[in-house]
């Protein structure tokens, strides 16, 4: 991964498309085809067209594989919010639920799914539209930090502006803090586009603050979200309060 940030520093722009229906039958298929069911975790529909494609290749599979069943569960995240997604997928089948539970108890779970982060270079919001031309000028001239955040749909919002790069990391504490409510989050997850040193000061702030922290997996943005968020990242997921849906 460091290879590719390298490449993204060098000034490559990199593209990047949904996985179709086509796409993701061919690789659930082999799974399917062996006599399982499979329960398949999606990235936001809030931010892509791959649920949709995901549903309509579950449906597809299960015309014709008859007794199989697919389920797709919409995420309302990706990355690390995905991958929480994903831990309390695995949490669920070691205990014995059933597909059908598992499918519904984590359609219920997404939208507790916390996601927070910021670009090193915020020409990369601009490329993406997340702000204008304008608001990338004053921002890069009064050294303002941008917080982006998922919101109860899983569409990408502004969560936070602050001044300078110390108070991203104190920002991330607070919102951490009001957000995480009643929620296990003894095992939270921190990513980051090839910055590891700031993602190591991060996670040394958050377990000192927070003493029920336990344990932090540590991971890079991957190269589809990567692309769009650039080198020296920095991003917060964990399990919290339901996000609200944010109106303009």
């Amino acid at each position: 991964m460091k290879k590719f940030f390298d490449t993204l520093r060098a000034g490559a722009i990199p593209k990047t498309s949904q996985s179709n229906a086509e796409i993701t039958f061919e690789t659930l298929e082999p799974y399917v085809k062996a006599g399982n069911d499979v329960l398949h975790i999606a990235f936001s529909s809030g931010m892509s067209g791959s649920f949709n494609s995901a549903c309509i290749a579950a449906t597809e599979l299960m015309e014709k594989y008859p007794g199989r069943t697919v389920k797709v569960v919409d995420s309302l995240g990706g990355v690390g919010g995905e991958g929480l997604c994903v831990m309390d997928a695995v949490k669920l089948r070691d205990e014995g639920v059933s597909l059908e539970d598992a499918h519904k108890k984590l359609t219920e779970y997404a939208p507790r799914y916390h996601h927070y982060f910021t670009v090193g270079d915020k020409a990369y919001l601009a490329r993406s539209g997340r702000i204008s031309g304008i608001e990338y000028m004053f921002a890069t001239l009064l050294n303002i930090q941008i917080i982006l955040g998922l919101d109860g749909e899983g569409k990408v919002y502004p969560a936070a502006k602050v001044r300078g790069t110390k108070n991203v990391y104190k920002k991330f504490l607070e919102l951490f803090e009001t957000e995480k409510g009643d929620e296990d989050n003894s095992e939270i997850i921190l990513c980051h586009g090839d910055n590891p040193d700031g993602i190591k000061l991060l996670g040394e702030m958050m377990t000192e603050k927070f003493p029920e922290i336990k344990k932090i997996d540590y991971n890079y943005v991957n190269q589809m979200v990567g692309s769009n968020s650039g080198p020296d990242s920095l991003a917060l997921f964990f399990h919290g309060k339901p996000r609200a849906i944010y109106k303009k």
